[in-house]
């Protein structure tokens, strides 16, 4: 999970910081990177 939560972190940056600002995408990778971060805290906190 925490690859996959850098992945779409690296993606972000990177299409954040590229001169194509297609501000769509960033919005959808965003969300896709919220979902993975919330479903993998609520998994650890339930191992906790």
């Amino acid at each position: 999970m925490k690859d996959k939560v850098e992945r779409l972190r690296d993606l972000l940056y990177e299409k954040i910081e590229s001169k194509e600002k297609n501000e769509e995408e960033i919005i959808k990778i965003s969300k896709e990177l919220d979902k993975v971060i919330l479903k993998y805290y609520g998994v650890t906190k339930n191992k906790n």
